[in-house]
């Protein structure tokens, strides 16, 4: 008996802990994090919105192809036209994220495939109705085959849905601004 107790007390102390393998970037990680992150944001301000739905995972626009059942040239043509209708209504001025706070973790999914992950504060500044506003979110990035992606994570709903395709996300710790509702 005390050996099963003693094993539940790990198990319930692994499970619940912290992610322990959270590690800084790297600094090729970071320079090449750095870089992507530029192109991101210039697409942004230039209202790319091809290359701006270029950064969303593809397993995400897979699954959103899967679960409307549409061919995932359609889900893209679909989000680019979103996408670049959204850049027109808001005039985006300025950009950050604060890599500082980046925590890596390296997780595998059930194919095999490695990924490293984590969160960073991002802040928008743009222009809306007339109004300078800061739009403030958590973003997801995430290292695939090599490439970075991201994604904006605006609620818990949203990261139900990023972690089907991606399951080790599943309550993961999000650091929502304090106007999101969790």
């Amino acid at each position: 008996m005390p050996r099963l107790l003693l094993s539940c007390a790990v198990a319930g102390a692994l499970l619940f802990a912290p992610a322990a393998w959270a590690r800084d970037p790297s600094p090729e990680e970071r320079a090449d994090l750095e870089a992507a992150l530029e192109v991101f944001y210039t697409a942004l301000a230039e209202a790319d919105a091809a290359t701006v739905v270029g950064v969303i995972p593809p397993r995400l626009l897979q699954r959103l192809a899967d679960l409307y059942e549409t061919p995932l040239p359609e889900v893209l043509s679909a989000m680019t036209e979103q996408t670049r209708h959204a850049l027109q209504t808001v005039e985006l001025s300025s950009f950050e994220s604060d890599l500082d706070t980046l925590d890596l973790a390296e997780d595998s999914l059930e194919d095999g495939t490695e990924v490293l992950w984590g969160f960073v504060p991002y802040v928008a500044t743009g222009t809306l109705d007339g109004v300078e506003q800061d739009f403030e979110q958590p973003m997801l990035v995430l290292r695939e085959d090599g490439t970075w992606y991201f994604v904006r994570v605006e609620s818990p709903a949203a990261l139900s849905f990023i972690a089907a395709g991606y399951p080790f996300l599943e309550g993961a710790d999000v650091p929502y601004p304090d106007a999101v509702q969790q």
